[in-house]
């Protein structure tokens, strides 16, 4: 009597078979089971536990707690013992990054000295301040207006610039931002003109 096998669906000769080998029959009784802390669908074999390996097992032992991220409002889960300890505030580093950039500003930062940084350090720090310097430089072709030096292809050498005031940036402050009022020097320069009022009016 000629057969079909159930599993394989190869015609076979067997009376009563509905495999047509050991190995089908075997593939045949194996029962798929889903892990319960993955998900994960694997054919039973050895393994007829609830788990698919010792790290679903070990991971579904340990007791989570629903935390909301309090940058981005999104739900997560951690360990309750991190949250004893403190964490469960945010769900991945970025918004712990963003959430302490906000936190650690003004008098609640780190480097915070009462407020005392003068007026003038707080402008040379602003976007006017570096846009300014900057022209000046692009103005100059990034040459020193006094030696006339500027940096060279293969010298070796990195000269640094300084955007100086010809008016002082302290005593003319309506004149701060002025391109007129700006020239480009080399340090050595810069310190010569800051030594010799004479030459230039010394700036701020």
């Amino acid at each position: 009597m000629i057969k079909t096998c159930e599993e394989c669906g190869i015609k076979h000769k067997g009376q009563g078979k509905k495999y047509c080998s050991n190995k089908c029959r075997g593939r045949a009784s194996r029962v798929t089971r889903k892990c319960e802390y993955c998900g994960e669908v694997w054919p039973s074999g050895r393994n007829r536990g609830k788990y698919c390996s010792r790290k679903c097992f070990n991971e579904s032992r340990v007791t989570r707690q629903k935390c909301e991220c309090l940058s981005c409002g999104e739900i997560f889960y951690v360990k309750a013992c991190q949250v004893r300890r403190g964490g469960g505030k945010y769900c991945s580093k970025k918004c712990l990054g963003a959430a302490h950039k906000i936190i650690r500003q003004g008098e609640n930062g780190p480097n915070w000295k009462g407020g005392t940084t003068p007026k003038g350090k707080l402008l040379r720090m602003g976007a006017d301040y570096r846009f300014w310097r900057e022209s000046i430089f692009a103005r100059d072709n990034w040459t020193c207006q006094d030696c006339v030096d500027k940096n060279h292809v293969g010298r070796g050498k990195t000269l640094e610039l300084h955007a100086h005031h010809i008016f002082s940036f302290a005593d003319f402050p309506e004149h701060r931002f002025a391109l007129w009022n700006g020239i480009t020097l080399c340090v050595n320069c810069h310190r010569k003109y800051h030594f010799a009022p004479s030459v230039m009016q010394e700036s701020a």
